[in-house]
């Protein structure tokens, strides 16, 4: 597996996600499990079969929910994707914040994902456990596309957009979340305003934040993704918020 700064991918994901506070129990814990079959864990607590293999993420997707339905101490799943390294607990813990708001207001909901500049990121979701018979019903019909089944579960997005920041920024307040209609038509898509929000007149500042934030979604396959990724931590003095990718 490919590494970073010393760890191995799937080490750094289970890391950031031992540190997210919003996804520790009452204890402090954190059940990290791997979907997939795998033999060295690296820091998670156990690993999953795929009980639909070669279909891809969302055969991942049910073990985890399918597992889910065995117990009663959790309703909810996370999930992020191991080759997204540069994912901070910070950016999560503000997900989970602006996706809670959103289930509070909409009991339909099952899912919330990501969206960054028009490209949907699925693999960056929470999705509740009462979407296991969907996703098990999509898997035996052949359809493995991750978005097309959360948005039949009824998902909300959150959505990383620079020019509809641009658009409200000097009328919304940061802490204010705008809903919108993304470009899947998701149920709700929410601009995650706390993370990118920043004073109106401080355009600099704000693309600053707003490139920060997007590339925190790089994807690492190869070793020429790892060397931009590793360059980037190494400008900030390899401290998980990176300097601005040109593009």
């Amino acid at each position: 597996m490919l590494e970073l700064e010393g760890k191995t991918l799937l080490a750094r994901a289970v890391d950031t996600l031992r540190s997210a506070r919003g996804l520790q129990s009452e204890d402090g814990r954190v059940e990290v499990t791997i979907c997939g079959e795998r033999d060295a864990l690296e820091g998670a607590d156990r690993a999953i079969l795929d009980r639909y293999p070669s279909c891809g993420p969302l055969g991942g997707i049910e073990a985890a929910l399918n597992d889910l339905a065995t117990r009663d101490d959790a309703d909810w799943a996370f999930f992020i994707p191991v080759d997204m390294p540069l994912l901070s607990e910070a950016l999560i813990e503000q997900l989970l914040a602006a996706w809670v708001i959103e289930f509070s207001k909409s009991e339909s909901l099952g899912a919330c994902l990501v969206e960054v500049e028009g490209r949907p990121q699925p693999l960056v979701s929470l999705i509740h456990r009462s979407a296991l018979e969907l996703v098990r019903e999509a898997l035996l019909a052949g359809r493995y596309k991750v978005v097309s089944v959360l948005q039949s579960i009824g998902a909300c997005c959150a959505l990383f957009d620079q020019e509809l920041l641009s658009q409200d920024q000097a009328t919304v307040s940061s802490s204010t979340p705008i809903r919108v209609v993304n470009s899947l038509g998701f149920q709700w898509a929410s601009l995650i305003r706390i993370h990118l929000g920043v004073a109106s007149e401080d355009a600099v500042q704000n693309e600053c934040s707003f490139r920060e934030c997007r590339e925190q979604f790089i994807n690492v396959n190869t070793e020429a993704d790892l060397i931009k990724v590793a360059t980037l931590l190494r400008h900030k003095g390899s401290n998980n918020q990176p300097e601005p990718l040109a593009r």
